[in-house]
């Protein structure tokens, strides 16, 4: 664990746990967590948070990008969620899309329920899209802040470049 744990995904990232698929969302977890943070702010930096992150008292280089932040830049205005808010939005997009059908002993199925409606995979896969897409301006605003205000603190930076998601199936 880095950042996110399971009991994290409430609120506006709720998804519905249970014994039964606790373990899958933490597979999740272990498979997008580092690979974000190190595409968000390249390899090198993203190590040296993780690294960091270990340690029991953390650098405030890290802290302000860990934390959610609002900054006025010239004429407009800078928010970030924070970084932890950024990657339980990029994960629950790879949750929810890939979660939508199974595959069982009988072929792919599609999940039903009994005392409600099941939104169908491609709803549910433009759901999963909206909070992927809703985290892209705190991503270009912490890849602002290491990059144009406080370029100095972050010489290691070399992220990506992160755009919408929108499925083809849509």
């Amino acid at each position: 664990m880095i950042l996110i744990q399971t009991s994290d995904f409430d609120n506006f990232h709720s998804l519905a746990q249970s014994i039964a698929n606790t373990n899958e969302l933490q597979a999740y977890i272990d498979r997008y967590e580092e690979k974000y943070i190190k595409l968000i702010l390249g390899a090198v930096l993203g190590e040296l948070y993780i690294v960091d992150k270990s340690n029991p008292t953390q650098d405030p280089i890290f802290v302000v990008i860990e934390d959610a932040f609002i900054m006025d830049e010239n004429s407009s205005i800078r928010e970030s969620k924070g970084l932890k808010d950024v990657l339980l939005s990029l994960i629950f997009y790879h949750y929810v899309f890939d979660t939508q059908t199974k595959h069982s002993q009988s072929g792919v199925t599609i999940n039903q329920s009994e005392v409600s409606n099941t939104n169908s995979p491609e709803n549910a896969a433009r759901f999963g899209e909206q909070k992927w897409n809703d985290s892209l301006d705190s991503i270009e605003s912490i890849q602002w802040y290491v990059t144009v205000f406080a370029p100095d603190d972050y010489p290691e930076y070399n992220g990506t470049q992160f755009k919408p998601r929108f499925s083809p199936l849509l």
